[in-house]
């Protein structure tokens, strides 16, 4: 298994797995012809029509009265999707070395940087106001917003760790936010030429980062609250940051 990102979100496939555990042995190489993507999206398909893998066009809902539905279930899925991702990567090193005759690795190399992204101010604080009506949704406001307030005092930014990853020619993106859809696309676009794919929520768990066109709109995200808490430009630093990463690989 290999270390740093890339092993790291292997071994969060595999989590919840250990009763489909497959080994791997990805560290002796893939032939450079084998597309791991498009294995394993195979191997996951395959596994829907199997039966062997929940279908994933049913709804994930944590809904306790509905039993197939809930916490239990997407550890369930996440499990039989990590065994399925594995077992694909085996056959790829499998199917390389039988049409090679032998198993050459990929490049593989890895950066990782941290960037500074700028807080919401304590006036989009004092601009945010609780529904009408709702006494527990102000208490819990006003809770997030005095854990906004002690942040801001210690520092107006906050500094998030972001990693790439090259398998051959492809590019991994790990950066820990929910980033709106445009920014996923503007990183791959920054790619020029090379496949590039963009994972959010690795290694943390910060939040959205909504558009600029979205916070003047007041839309999805952008209530300010701690999983809200940076400014509208906190995106495009983040897209910046990971085009110079994954591009310099």
């Amino acid at each position: 298994m290999p270390s740093g990102p890339l092993g790291l979100a292997l071994l969060g496939l595999a989590h919840r797995g250990r009763r489909h555990r497959a080994r791997t042995e990805l560290a002796h190489g893939l032939a450079p012809e084998i597309d791991p993507v498009g294995t394993v999206h195979q191997a996951i398909q395959d596994g829907v029509r199997d039966g062997r893998v929940a279908d994933p066009s049913v709804p994930l809902r944590h809904n306790p009265e509905r039993t197939p539905y809930g916490f239990a279930y997407m550890q369930r899925l996440g499990g039989a999707l990590g065994a399925a991702a594995l077992q694909a990567v085996e056959r790829a090193v499998a199917s390389g070395a039988a049409a090679e005759g032998e198993r050459r690795a990929p490049r593989v190399t890895s950066r990782t940087r941290r960037v500074a992204l700028p807080l919401r101010s304590l006036n989009d604080i004092a601009r945010t106001t609780p529904s009408p009506g709702s006494e527990a949704e102000a208490r819990a406001l006003m809770a997030e917003h005095e854990v906004l307030r002690t942040r801001l005092q210690a520092s107006s930014t906050e500094e998030l760790e972001l990693s790439a990853v090259a398998l051959g020619e492809a590019r991994l993106v790990f950066q820990p936010a929910e980033l709106f859809c445009e920014f996923g696309r503007l990183i791959k676009s920054g790619v020029a030429g090379l496949p590039t794919m963009v994972v959010g929520y690795a290694g943390d768990c910060v939040g959205y980062i909504p558009t600029e066109e979205a916070f003047a709109h007041r839309g999805y995200g952008t209530r300010c609250w701690r999983m809200s808490r940076f400014a509208p430009e906190a995106g495009q630093r983040i897209v910046q940051a990971a085009v110079a990463l994954a591009a310099g690989l």
